[in-house]
């Protein structure tokens, strides 16, 4: 009778603690691979900012990438100020 519910409580901790030990790895090669890729930004950026402009996007998420292309389109192509609410773009909070 006891059987079912030993074997329902060693999988809940096998399945824990290699939720934890993969939750800490995962999170240990994030930030170093953010922490390298912001190295290489910072040194690219001493050249010019061309060569950094999109640099900072590769540690960040993927939205901020649409954030940034979205920004650039209204500041460079339609010389629209930054933040402006003429940039759809820009999302505002009251």
């Amino acid at each position: 009778m006891c059987k079912p519910a030993l074997m329902t409580a060693v999988f809940s901790t096998v399945s824990f603690l290699l939720g934890a030990i993969t939750s800490v790895v995962s999170g240990f090669f994030g930030m170093k691979i953010a922490t390298y890729a912001n190295a290489r930004t910072t040194l690219e950026a001493i050249k010019g900012v061309s060569k950094a402009l999109f640099g900072r996007v590769g540690s960040g998420i993927y939205t901020k990438a649409a954030d940034v292309g979205a920004d650039l389109v209204g500041k460079v192509e339609r010389n629209i100020p930054e933040d402006d609410p003429r940039n759809p773009a820009v999302t505002r909070s009251k």
